[in-house]
């Protein structure tokens, strides 16, 4: 009797084990870029749009990644540079930037600053 206890109790500790190291699904957010009008805390309306950006150039998430958002962020308009979701942490197979930005964003800037930083064939995303 005492084993169909213990055998009862270790079911029970798997089963809470299984269920308990499941990785919880949470939603994935969507890649598409969107455009905006906020309003800011002073009142004004701020537009705010984002535009996605290939750069065929950036080979790595941990050098080239960086490189990139650096280049854009010293764009003047630029909020934000995200880096598209991709399907391994060790390689890029999704080379798209998208860059929030507002009014004082100028296209053809954030181009010349990034072909400046070596990523000379970088054009819109037309995806």
């Amino acid at each position: 009797m005492r084993f169909m206890v213990y055998v009862a109790a270790i079911l029970i500790a798997a089963g809470i084990v299984f269920v308990m190291g499941k990785p919880t699904e949470t939603p994935e957010p969507s890649n598409v870029a969107s455009s905006a009008s906020l309003n800011s805390e002073a009142g004004s309306d701020v537009d705010v749009q984002s535009v996605a950006l290939s750069v065929p150039g950036m080979h790595c998430a941990f050098g080239c990644y960086p490189t990139v958002k650096e280049a854009l962020e010293s764009v003047d308009g630029v909020q934000s540079v995200e880096l598209a979701k991709q399907k391994s942490e060790t390689e890029l197979d999704d080379k798209t930037v998208f860059v929030t930005y507002s009014n004082a964003f100028n296209l053809e800037t954030a181009l010349a600053k990034l072909e400046k930083a070596g990523f000379d064939a970088s054009k819109i995303d037309a995806n």
